[in-house]
């Protein structure tokens, strides 16, 4: 996994894996702000929002508002849609803004850090009928690289999933 482009407005709901391994394997800190959606919210209010944060430099050259408040997965693309900063900081990026942004030491192969983070940055998932079993993320070594490193994945119409850092060796999972 290289450093991705990423359009900057994620669910709440979606994966701080890319965060967490930015920062594990890099030290880069990726700019967050939270951009609460309520009965007060409106396009302006989210407009300010993404130009505050989109000013911020950054190592990365990435930005990630998360909505909170009252949005579901389902519902984010309206409000990421529907947000004109957004765009307008998307249509700024070309090839030369992307060439000269700094890129990350990523290209190489992924290792595990001697201590595992059990932050709640971390947490990929908490089982709903059992809370005390979590599943982390992996933390990754400072200085590696992401090659080898496989996201948690389910498999459509099958409560079986495999967590974040598995490996092809790794035994067929087991539906819940």
């Amino acid at each position: 996994m290289s450093a991705p482009f990423a359009y900057p407005v994620e669910c709440r709901t979606d994966s701080n894996e890319y965060r967490v391994l930015y920062d594990d394997l890099a030290g880069a800190q990726v700019p967050r702000r939270d951009l609460v959606l309520d009965d007060k919210t409106t396009a302006s209010k989210r407009d300010a929002s993404i130009r505050r944060l989109v000013s911020e430099p950054n190592e990365t050259g990435i930005y990630q508002a998360v909505l909170t408040g009252n949005v579901s997965h389902m519902s984010a693309w309206f409000y990421g849609h529907g947000t004109p900063a957004c765009y307008d900081w998307m249509l700024k990026q070309t090839r030369q803004t992307e060439m000269a942004r700094p890129k990350l030491p990523l290209n190489r192969p992924f290792a595990l850090a001697d201590s595992q983070k059990k932050t709640a940055d971390h947490i990929y998932s908490v089982d709903r009928q059992d809370p005390s079993k979590v599943v982390y993320y992996p933390t990754g070594k400072r200085g590696a690289g992401t090659e080898g490193y496989n996201s948690g994945v389910t498999a459509l119409g099958s409560a079986a999933s495999l967590p974040p850092g598995w490996t092809p060796d790794d035994p067929a999972p087991k539906a819940k």
